[in-house]
């Protein structure tokens, strides 16, 4: 069962929505925002929903998901969520490095190896 999904942080008019969803594009859609200020697709996107909603209750208009947010709050949103949204390109990077490394550790290693054996 995939219980990954949608954070989103969205502008209408003055308003800032912080909210979840499973279907991105048909939730924008619904809401045909002004502007889609930050997304991100996560396994923590209910948890991550309960921390910014937290953060931000001050600001919050009462009974709904919107938020009266100053542009150094988005600020800090857009830097929390940066920070989850790893691009697949660094993750592959890191992975080939790791993996030249391996090959170079064990090819020197066997090469001393032999080496050793030749004496």
């Amino acid at each position: 069962m995939n219980m990954s999904g949608w954070l989103y942080l969205i502008r209408n008019r003055d308003l800032y929505k912080i909210g979840i969803t499973k279907n991105f594009e048909k939730r924008m859609r619904q809401l045909k925002p002004d502007n889609v200020v930050a997304k991100l697709y996560s396994r923590d996107f209910l948890k991550l929903e309960r921390e910014l909603h937290n953060r931000y209750k001050r600001f919050r208009i009462p009974q709904t998901e919107y938020f009266r947010l100053e542009d150094y709050h988005l600020n800090e949103i857009i830097q929390r969520i940066s920070k989850l949204d790893f691009p697949l390109i660094f993750i592959t990077e890191i992975f080939i490095k790791s993996l030249l490394f391996t090959i170079i550790f064990f090819f020197l290693y066997y090469y001393f190896y032999l080496y050793l054996l030749m004496r």
